[in-house]
């Protein structure tokens, strides 16, 4: 049981697994790590303290980061259960899911494409 068992549920008790696959996607230093809306430890201690941190609840920094980083790409890093929460405050980013349930039972790890490019209005006058 040593052998298979817990080496299958070890992924589900931390967020190595998860912070790994990030740096297996993550095109360059460019798109950061985002820990939304928890404080685990686990995020600092796998990143070398290298992760956007917001576990306020209004989400007001949040908001504030993501208007800074409009049309970027970043990863976030939450619980299963904030998810919803997550689309709602990023209403008009592209959210894809990269890892499932059977993946970690606790956190998921979601690529996010911040805001929409605002399409350009040509002055037909032109």
């Amino acid at each position: 049981s040593l052998d298979v068992y817990m080496i299958d549920l070890s992924p589900h008790w931390g967020q190595r697994e998860l912070i790994q696959r990030y740096y297996q996607l993550r095109g360059s230093d460019e798109e950061p790590l985002v820990a939304y809306q928890m404080n685990w430890k686990g995020e600092n201690f796998y990143t070398g303290n290298a992760v956007h941190v917001f576990v306020q609840l209004d989400n007001r920094a949040l908001r504030e980061w993501l208007g800074e980083n409009r049309g970027r790409t970043a990863y976030f890093l939450l619980e299963h259960s904030r998810l919803a929460n997550l689309r709602n405050v990023m209403t008009g980013s592209t959210i894809e899911e990269i890892t499932a349930p059977r993946y970690c039972n606790k956190f998921i790890l979601v690529r996010a494409h911040i805001g929409v490019a605002q399409p350009q209005v040509r002055d037909v006058r032109e």
